[in-house]
């Protein structure tokens, strides 16, 4: 319908343009008839949006309600092929991505619920045009009645009032959207930067990088938000560069989505008072960072309330029983850890992988003599001996305390998605019926609670 009439609009513009006889291009009259249709226009469309935005909310959310997956998925890869040193950039890039997830869910499932309760105030008003009649309630004395008078105004104002918080929402959400992506890229293109410097040749870590950029951010936003905010500065030079500064971070932190971001937070700004706007934007991201915040830790099963045991301790590997170090119950997602068949062992072996992580790199770097001649015919089979020399020495195992012979390994791939890692098999024919201890041990694993650089698998034997 609202379609049909965009088209006859249009029709009717084009015909005006045409210069029908009687009417001049620039007389008042089709200068009038050109305003008063463009406004009814926009009226018309403003009356169809709410359609369209429940639409697009309903699409928004199921699409956001995927992201925690693809979170995890991406989350994997990264840890998989990240070296080290920017082992940093996956935490601050996963941290920021639920961050993001949280507050577009917030936005689009509040907008939702707002417009579809607005629905329903029209649709209550189109059977109750007088609305709220007071006098034939019951139930309530003089002064409560009073008192509610005061408190609910006209339903047509409220529903008006609902329109327009609505639509504001729906806007602030997509600005939302177009400013993490912005960020996104700035993220991306300051830890590709730092890749692509050859190691040797960076004056400082990324973790320095990021609480250096993260001072002058905060400086610069400081410096350029007096400069804009205030009067009282008169040096030229002084609002020069503060307007530099502040066109500087307008350009970094929108990048090339500067203008539609720019459209909603303008018409914003110019239509509400300063201490208005203020008040509104404050308390609007105010409840979005606590109601984020609140999630992340109810959903955090470390550390809500609701998940955690006085006696239940995963601080001792020994006595926890991690499934991802079982490949039986390997569901979904890569093999990151070190991994045997199963739990209960019946076979008279283990079958351990251990995956190459990127990481292990770095801490093979400096415990190698891998060989330099990449141009000798002879260098691929002198890097796997070398290689293999290495990693025998560098992995230590042990079942139940004692020692075990790691040279036997080989390279492999595992079946679940193909990742890098070593081979192992390891007899338990000597073991007794019973509980035992797998240890791993090696530099690139994070330390536990022992203190050690280390992973621990218990298994079962049983005949």
């Amino acid at each position: 319908m609202a379609f049909h009439k965009a088209i006859v609009i249009s029709s009717f513009l084009l015909n005006l343009e045409g210069n029908p006889k009687g009417m001049d291009n620039n007389s008042p009259e089709k200068q009038d008839s050109l305003q008063s249709l463009e406004k009814s226009w926009w009226k018309e469309l403003a009356k169809q949006s709410w359609e369209p935005e429940l639409l697009i909310s309903g699409i928004c959310i199921y699409a956001i309600a995927q992201m925690p997956d693809g979170i995890y998925q991406m989350r994997q890869v990264l840890q998989y092929n990240l070296p080290t040193e920017m082992l940093l950039a996956e935490r601050i890039s996963m941290a920021y991505m639920y961050f993001c997830y949280f507050i577009l869910l917030i936005n689009f499932v509040g907008h939702f619920i707002l417009r579809a309760y607005w629905v329903g105030l029209i649709g209550l008003i189109s059977v109750f045009p007088k609305g709220i009649q007071f006098d034939k309630i019951n139930g309530l004395t003089e002064p409560a009645k009073e008192r509610a008078r005061k408190r609910l105004p006209d339903i047509k104002s409220f529903a008006e009032n609902i329109d327009k918080i609505a639509s504001s929402i729906f806007a602030f959400s997509f600005a939302a959207v177009f400013m993490y992506i912005s960020f996104s890229f700035v993220l991306f293109i300051v830890f590709g930067i730092f890749v692509l410097v050859p190691e040797h040749l960076r004056p400082f870590s990324l973790e320095k990088l990021v609480n250096l950029l993260m001072y002058i951010i905060l400086a610069l936003s400081i410096f350029a938000g007096i400069v804009s905010s205030t009067d009282k500065i008169k040096n030229p030079l002084v609002l020069k560069i503060g307007d530099i500064v502040g066109e500087a971070l307008a350009v970094s932190f929108t990048t090339f989505l500067r203008k539609p971001i720019e459209y909603v937070s303008f018409v914003f700004s110019s239509n509400y008072s300063l201490k208005r706007g203020y008040y509104f934007i404050g308390i609007y991201l105010s409840s979005l960072i606590v109601l984020s915040m609140g999630f992340i830790f109810f959903l955090n099963t470390n550390k809500a309330p609701g998940h955690w045991r006085q006696a239940f301790s995963k601080a001792d590997g020994s006595q926890y029983s991690n499934s991802k170090h079982y490949s039986d119950k390997q569901k979904e997602g890569m093999v990151l850890l070190p991994q045997i068949q199963s739990e209960v062992v019946k076979d008279g072996y283990l079958d351990l992988f251990i995956p190459y992580l990127k990481s292990m790199d770095n801490s093979l770097k400096n415990k190698c003599d891998f060989p330099g001649d990449e141009e000798k015919e002879s260098y691929p089979i002198d890097l796997a001996k070398a290689s293999h020399l290495c990693l025998e020495n560098y992995l230590q195992i042990w079942i139940d305390g004692k020692a075990i012979d790691s040279k036997e390994f080989v390279f492999t791939n595992h079946t679940n998605r193909n990742e890098k890692g070593l081979k192992y098999f390891i007899s338990t024919k000597e073991l007794q019926e019973g509980k035992h201890l797998l240890k791993i041990g090696a530099d690139h694993f994070e330390e536990n609670a022992k203190k050690e650089k280390a992973v621990e698998i218990p298994f079962w034997i049983f005949d």
